[in-house]
């Protein structure tokens, strides 16, 4: 069977046609050859200033061992840290009211520092105790972190108030 000329201009293509799908596919690649270089790009500067604010603070390698947890008592305020502990991003702690009368003011305190003492966060919460109740324990939730720091290697965690 034999193509007429029809037929066999329609099967192979002409030259204009070849050279404008080459110069598609052409396009293709290198967008997505650039698209590539972007993220990479992207991601070594995030990972750049991380490893900057790291060294800044006096760390050179992410800390393998578990954060120290350290607490301070005040002897004066009638709340006292019986536990704190650290559950991977979230950092929780037991308390225990010591005295009996109502209207006490009280706050706990924590502080997350890096290894050459930089503070990297901080906050407290206050307690107004409304009752007599000696001898009642609480869970305070001080904060929780959706990605936790590396940079953190102690939280320190003290209570003060007005009594």
């Amino acid at each position: 069977m034999e193509m007429n000329e029809l037929d066999q201009a329609v099967a192979k293509p002409s030259g204009i046609a070849v050279w404008i799908l080459c110069g598609i596919l052409v396009l293709i690649g290198l967008s997505t050859a650039v698209s590539i270089y972007i993220r990479l790009h992207f991601f070594n500067r995030t990972t750049a200033q991380e490893q900057r604010s790291s060294e800044w603070v006096g760390e050179k390698v992410p800390p393998k061992a578990p954060v120290k947890i350290e607490v301070r008592n005040d002897p004066h305020v009638c709340i006292r840290i019986e536990f704190a502990g650290l559950n991977s991003d979230h950092l929780y702690v037991f308390v225990r009211r010591l005295c009996g009368k109502a209207g006490d003011y009280a706050e706990g305190h924590w502080r997350a520092e890096a290894a050459d003492g930089t503070v990297i966060d901080s906050g407290y919460t206050n307690w107004q105790v409304d009752n007599e109740d000696k001898g009642q324990r609480a869970e305070w939730d001080p904060w929780q972190y959706e990605t936790f720091d590396a940079r953190i290697t102690k939280v320190v965690i003290w209570t003060s108030g007005e009594f």
